[in-house]
């Protein structure tokens, strides 16, 4: 849209040029009458490149929105979906599991931390708790307590 301004201040900026060349061919140069035109040609060139300017700003942030979806698109086809909710890269051989909330919300590869029981995993941003499939429950304590009961 902005381009579209732009060239349409230039356009008016070049038939002033005529219309300034005309008054300068007269005989009778009137000075304010070209002053004024000078002043209005000036004021077009001026809106042209503010606009192409801000054409430019906007074509930048499209290519960059572009780019960044070429990657996130890169990075989709490398991530794995694990059946426990969380994804890992095929491209990388350590493995590291990545939160699958984060990547689908934000865009973001977040590592998972792991906890001190193995098979656990935490994500600190979205407070997402996952078990692999090299989890182990701990296994349940033995009560302490006789067996008989209390009501006995």
């Amino acid at each position: 849209m902005q381009i579209a301004v732009g060239i349409t201040a230039a356009k008016a900026a070049l038939d002033l040029t005529t219309k300034l060349t005309d008054a300068l061919n007269r005989p009778n140069i009137d000075p304010q009458d070209v002053k004024a035109k000078l002043h209005e040609m000036l004021i077009h060139l001026v809106n042209a490149l503010s606009a192409l300017g801000e054409a430019h700003v906007e074509i930048s942030e499209l290519r960059q929105r572009l780019t960044d979806r070429a990657e996130n698109a890169q990075i989709a086809a490398d991530l794995e979906m694990h059946k426990g909710g969380y994804f890992t890269r095929q491209s990388e051989n350590s493995k590291i599991l990545y939160c699958s909330t984060c990547w689908g919300a934000d865009k973001k590869l977040v590592p998972l931390i792991p906890y001190r029981n193995p098979g656990r995993v935490y994500c600190t941003i979205h407070k997402v708790d996952v078990a692999t499939p090299e989890y182990q429950p701990a296994p349940l304590r033995q009560s302490t307590r006789s067996s008989r009961s209390p009501w006995s």
